[in-house]
This record gives C-alpha cells, sequence and structure tokens, in this order.
C-alpha cells in the first residue's frame, strides 16, 4: 500500500493546478482535504470524550479566539466550570459564557496573546 502525505501547501499547490474541486489525490483519487473538522463534519467520539474528561481535570481552561457558538466543543467550558475548574476567555466579541469567566479579556488574540507570554516568561524567570 502507498501512502502519500499532503500537506496544507502541496494541497493549495494540487488545487491551483487543477479545475476539479476537491483537488485529487495523485495515487487514489480520493477528495483531498486538510486534516482539520469542517462545518457539518462529525467530531471523532473519542476525542470528543477525551476533551471532556481533561476540561473537568485541568485547573484553568483558557479559551481564546473562540465565539463559542459551535457545537459541540461550544460547551466544553461547561465541564470546566460544572467541576468548579477556573475559566479564561479571551476574544474580541462576547461569549454566552462571559458571566461564568473567571477572567475576561475582549480584545483581539493576536494583541493579547504575546503579551500574555511575555508576562508568564516573566514570572518564571524570577
Amino acid at each position: 500500500m502507498v501512502v502519500q502525505n499532503y500537506t496544507k501547501k502541496s494541497i493549495l499547490k494540487i488545487k491551483k493546478k487543477s479545475s476539479n474541486l476537491p483537488p485529487k489525490c495523485k495515487i487514489c483519487s480520493s477528495p483531498l482535504k486538510p486534516s482539520v473538522i469542517l462545518f457539518r463534519e462529525i467530531l471523532p467520539s473519542f476525542e470528543c470524550y477525551k476533551s471532556q474528561q481533561l476540561a473537568k481535570e485541568t485547573d484553568i481552561l483558557l479559551v481564546v479566539g473562540s465565539s463559542l457558538t459551535v457545537n459541540p466543543i461550544a460547551n466544553l467550558p461547561l465541564y470546566s466550570i460544572n467541576a468548579g475548574r477556573k475559566l479564561i476567555i479571551i476574544n474580541d466579541e462576547s461569549t454566552y459564557l462571559d458571566d461564568k469567566a473567571n477572567v475576561v479579556i475582549k480584545n483581539r488574540t493576536e494583541i493579547i496573546l504575546p503579551l500574555l507570554l511575555e508576562q508568564i516568561k516573566k514570572e518564571i524567570s524570577k
């Protein structure tokens, strides 16, 4: 069995050359897609379950750049909240869980995350 590994870059290159949408694998002619879950696709069961378990066990759940509107992942923070864990939300718009979060930072993630990382590095180096 021959396995062809495709990167995002290689898929885009094939897509540019081809009028077929979606682009096809050179070996098996199957449609190529990035290794992400797209809208209306079902999340793998094990990964969903594992995410729920980890959300219950974490000390702090950090939600970054999510409107928390796409289920089932939109409800993931509820597992942390119901287990008495802390919730931090960084997003440029309000979410339905802002009032339940311990910390809410309303700003763009590309501005906040570098500042947060800089602060963490300072604290660690003390």
